[in-house]
Parts: C-alpha cells; sequence; structure tokens
C-alpha cells in the first residue's frame, strides 16, 4: 500500500584476479599470449606477451682452402635455427709449370712436379724412359798390329756399347814379311836378309824369322823354314 521496503543495493565485488601465467610461449618471431584468471568467477583476462627476438651468437668467418670449403663469419641464434651460415666451397688447386726433379735416363723414368701457388700441395707425373740415342759404327778387321771388332752400336747418352774386341792376330812363326801366310815368299826375304842383300829392320819380322831358337838369324834358320814350307817337316 505504500513505498516502504528494506532493500538495500550492494555495488559489485570486481574481479579478483590472480598471477599472470603462460597459455602460449613467444618464439624469437611470434608472440606469446599470458592470462590470469578471477577467483570469485570465471572470468579471465589474458595479455599478449612480445617476440623475443634473436638471441644471437656472433661466429668468425674460415677462409676456404685449396681442399676444404670455408664460410663467412656468421650468426646464429640459442633459441631457434636461425643462421646466416653460407659455405665456401674449396678453391681446388692453383698449379704452375711442371719442373723436372729427377732426370730421365735411357733405361729409366723421371720425374717431374708442380706446385699449388696457393698452398704447399705437389703434383708429380712420370717421365719415360728415353731410351737409348744409338750410333752405328763399322766393322774393322784386325791386323797383326791393331785390334779389330765387329760392326756395333754405342749410345750418345750413357755408356752403353755392343761393342767387342777382336784381338789382334798372332804372328805365325816364320812369317817373315808379316802377310799371314807362311811361305816361299818368307824363306826367300830370310835368306836375302842373312845373305844381306836385303837387311830386314823390322823387329816383329826378325824375331818371326828366328825359327831354330838359337837367338841368330843364319842359313840354319833359312834351311829350317824352307823344310817347313816344303813340308819337310811338320812344325817350326
Amino acid at each position: 500500500r505504500c513505498d516502504y521496503t528494506t532493500y538495500e543495493e550492494i555495488g559489485a565485488k570486481g574481479h579478483s584476479y590472480g598471477e599472470w601465467y603462460e597459455t602460449k610461449a613467444p618464439t624469437c618471431l611470434e608472440s606469446g599470449e599470458a592470462a590470469r584468471d578471477c577467483g570469485n568467477c570465471d572470468a579471465k583476462e589474458t595479455k599478449e606477451l612480445d617476440a623475443l627476438d634473436h638471441d644471437l651468437t656472433q661466429h668468425p668467418g674460415k677462409e676456404a682452402t685449396c681442399d676444404e670449403g670455408g664460410w663467412q663469419a656468421y650468426e646464429t641464434c640459442s633459441r631457434c635455427d636461425y643462421t646466416t651460415y653460407e659455405e665456401i666451397g674449396a678453391k681446388g688447386h692453383s698449379y704452375g709449370e711442371w719442373y723436372e726433379t729427377k732426370a730421365p735416363t735411357c733405361l729409366e723414368s723421371g720425374e717431374a712436379a708442380r706446385d699449388c701457388g696457393n698452398c704447399e700441395a705437389k703434383e708429380t707425373k712420370d717421365l719415360d724412359a728415353l731410351d737409348h740415342d744409338l750410333t752405328q759404327h763399322d766393322a774393322k778387321a784386325p791386323t797383326y798390329t791393331e785390334v779389330g771388332w765387329d760392326a756395333y752400336e754405342s749410345c750418345s747418352r750413357c755408356e752403353y756399347s755392343t761393342y767387342v774386341e777382336i784381338p789382334m792376330l798372332s804372328y805365325a812363326k816364320g812369317d817373315v814379311n808379316i802377310d799371314g801366310v807362311v811361305n816361299m815368299d818368307d824363306v826367300t826375304a830370310l835368306m836375302r836378309h842373312v845373305l844381306k842383300a836385303e837387311v830386314i829392320t823390322d823387329d816383329n819380322a826378325l824375331a818371326l824369322g828366328e825359327v831354330n831358337a838359337d837367338d841368330k838369324l843364319d842359313m840354319d834358320d833359312v834351311t829350317k823354314l824352307m823344310r817347313y814350307v816344303l813340308k819337310a817337316i811338320d812344325s817350326l
């Protein structure tokens, strides 16, 4: 019947939020999220967490060598896979001119080398043996005063030779004229010497005429030599 009431309004309590907690972790490049809950109701408050940016570590560069690659100075992140690393390929060797380290011979191979201008690397290769540089030589028959030889060849670069010496011809006893045979010509020459008609001056010829081994040239030597030539005796 009237406006009488005991009603008295009580104001809203307001939320009573607790501590913030992370609901989405931020990364180097993406923001995260945090939330807090009201202790009196189901209300929840959220806020954005800033992206972290990279946590960078600096790395020195490494120069590439002939055999191994290198890299430029770069940086990496301790929290993610971010890196500016970029590999530099190996340079490869830069070799100079070949030079001889061991000379080849006629029979043995030699060696050549070349050096890398960027490192201590050395490349080697075999040099083929030269083989003989042959000169042909004619044969020479031996004589009673000089040796002879068969046809042979020799090398101009080494001591190789197929030279084989042929001994001097042996003087035959009684070969007074030293023509390689014992005959009446020798008997005549020896007789003319003994008779002093034509004196023999060659010592070798004189020695060959002394056939009876008494250390003198006389008619006994002429007689014995004639008997040998006429086959009256078998030897001198």
